[in-house]
């Protein structure tokens, strides 16, 4: 992105996902890189759209007292909804009884291969 930026480039991040397109655009808004950002997602744009005008709400509340100040930290954990490899065997072996059947449905035919040999080895 900062070589882009320096460029005076474009960054095209293609994001389907709404959640992934929200994350991004957290993130983007996060790090404040004064560039327009685009969301090429009808639906992406129509949530986006109703999430700044729960912040807007949710600011004015604030800004005129009606809402109890209420601080918290939340943690973000990398990009992904999903596991890698290790995160996955890990989750597995912390289970209190080996499941009886694990099914892999998502992922490359090789990726699943790879994923069904070590968790064989776990049992």
């Amino acid at each position: 992105m900062d070589h882009a930026l320096s460029d005076k480039g474009i960054v095209y991040i293609p994001a389907f996902a709404l959640g992934r397109t929200r994350e991004l655009i957290y993130e983007l808004d996060r790090i404040n890189p004064e560039v327009p950002v685009f969301i090429d997602s009808p639906l992406g744009i129509r949530i986006t759209r109703l999430y700044q005008d729960m912040d807007d709400c949710c600011d004015r509340e604030a800004a005129e007292g009606r809402t109890p100040a209420k601080d918290a930290i939340h943690l973000l954990y990398g990009y992904s909804a999903h596991a890698d490899q290790k995160a996955l065997c890990d989750w597995v072996k912390s289970m209190p009884e080996p499941p009886k059947e694990i099914r892999l449905v998502h992922g490359e035919p090789e990726a699943q291969k790879a994923l069904k040999s070590k968790l064989d080895k776990l049992f």
